[in-house]
């Protein structure tokens, strides 16, 4: 399987960006392309890049800014077989910060009740059971060695 990964410059201008989609995803000869990010801004970007899409073998995850059933930002949409659907899944990027905010200004949100659950979690270290601990240090065939000018590029 081939997989394109395709990520764009936020400072990019979203019109060349959305031509560039359109540019790669009809020159693709990948099984999978992925643009992470926001690779379009709506549904019009959405409906423009579909319109003008003719490669209909390749598959592509794309995120969009702000379209689909949810209404939420950071929406997923998959291109096959000519078109866009909706994969009804979005995410949310927060720091520590916005949800120690969320936390303050919503006390009864989800977002609060993961701050509590991750408070007061006893996080601890995770042990390994004695009889899976090696004996020994591993040791390296006589000709290889773990430095770095050593180390050789192979190919398929």
């Amino acid at each position: 399987m081939k997989i394109q990964l395709i990520s764009f410059s936020g400072e990019m201008n979203p019109n060349y960006q959305m031509e560039l989609v359109i540019r790669i995803i009809n020159e693709s000869n990948a099984d999978l392309i992925l643009f992470p990010g926001h690779a379009l801004r709506d549904c019009d970007d959405r409906r423009y890049v579909e319109e003008h899409l003719t490669n209909k073998k390749v598959i592509a995850i794309v995120e969009i800014a702000n379209d689909g059933i949810m209404k939420t930002p950071n929406e997923l949409f998959i291109y096959r077989d000519g078109e866009f659907e909706d994969m009804y899944t979005s995410h949310v990027l927060a720091t520590a910060e916005a949800i120690l905010d969320a936390r303050t200004m919503y006390p009864n949100s989800s977002l609060a009740a993961l701050y509590d659950r991750l408070n007061s979690a006893k996080l601890t270290a995770p042990t390994t059971p004695p009889s899976l601990r090696p004996t020994a240090s591993p040791k390296m065939p006589p000709n290889l060695t773990s430095s770095p000018a050593s180390s050789r590029c192979i190919k398929d």
